[in-house]
């Protein structure tokens, strides 16, 4: 069973490459007809991102799907081994496409001239991992996939939500002001901060575990029962799941930011003479402007000496 579940997923997985490349291939030659100059890296970067996304959902909705079209779940649960065991092997080979797929996209992000793991490529590499997550938590919740992926894609923006709202007010924690005062460029530069990456990693990490844990909890009873019941069993368990990560990652993300917080008011810098860093904010020299990475600086009150 293990080795059809790797073949399969090999063969979904050539599939959306084939067709990745060649939409690709057709917004590349049509960005060249229409506008005379070839298409930026930049944005070839941001369609494969797109359609990695959307990779990583179908793959992680798809583990019962065939199943559940040819009646193969009776079959399954007849087999001699755990529900556990059984939902590992469906896990495995698509957890190891999404990191292949991955680690591709790093080098092609690589080659092109950017960073990875800096800014918003750290948090794309989150929010790609929860996806696939969190779709396959959801891999029974319907046996029509439309409503999965539907389900999947609010599960996900809840998720992405929650997370940067900790995330933000541990930013606010740290520097000593309103949270209304982050924003989401909290991510630009987000390298030069190693607490606060290292805390966003550590967020995103503990608010996925409830969706993983949920699924295989849960799917050590599974039946044939309706969907309907097996969504309530989960229900009732990730909830207090998600509270427990929660109350976690909130007294995480304030112990490590309030152990490296800074009071960005008293930041003075000499005009045109000095460089000084608070964070990712950078003051440029000589020019007595200020480049930004975290909060609106508008807001802020920074006092420039004559």
């Amino acid at each position: 069973m293990s080795r059809k579940e790797w073949l399969e997923v090999g063969k979904q997985s050539l599939i959306f490459l084939l067709a990745m490349a060649a939409m690709n291939l057709l917004q590349v030659g049509l960005a060249g007809l229409l506008e005379g100059t070839p298409l930026p890296m930049e944005k070839i970067i941001i369609l494969m991102g797109l359609w990695l996304l959307v990779f990583a959902m179908f793959l992680g909705l798809s583990p019962f799907a065939m199943d559940s079209k040819q009646r193969g779940l009776e079959y399954l649960l007849t087999l001699p081994i755990s529900r556990r065991r059984l939902l590992s092997i469906k896990l495995l080979p698509r957890l190891a496409a999404v990191v292949l797929f991955y680690l591709a996209f790093v080098l092609l992000y690589s080659l092109s001239g950017q960073s990875p793991f800096a800014g918003g490529s750290a948090f794309f590499s989150l929010a790609y991992f929860a996806l696939f997550f969190i779709s396959f938590s959801l891999s029974l919740y319907h046996e029509n996939f439309v409503v999965q992926f539907f389900m999947a894609a609010i599960a996900w923006c809840g998720y992405l939500a929650l997370c940067l709202f900790v995330v933000q007010l541990g930013f606010s924690w740290k520097f000593a002001m309103p949270p209304s005062w982050v924003g989401v460029g909290v991510w630009h530069d987000l390298s030069y901060d190693i607490s606060t990456l290292l805390s966003a990693i550590g967020v995103f990490l503990l608010l996925l575990a409830p969706f993983v844990a949920s699924i295989f909890l849960v799917f050590k009873k599974f039946d044939l029962k309706p969907a309907r019941a097996f969504n309530r069993r989960q229900l009732r368990l990730f909830v207090p799941l998600l509270l427990a990560a929660l109350a976690l990652s909130l007294g995480a993300t304030y112990f490590v930011q309030k152990s490296t917080a800074q009071d960005i008011s008293h930041s003075i810098v000499s005009k045109g003479r000095s460089t000084e860093n608070v964070g990712s904010h950078h003051l440029r020299q000589g020019t007595g402007t200020m480049g930004y990475a975290f909060p609106d600086l508008r807001k802020l009150k920074f006092k420039i000496l004559n």
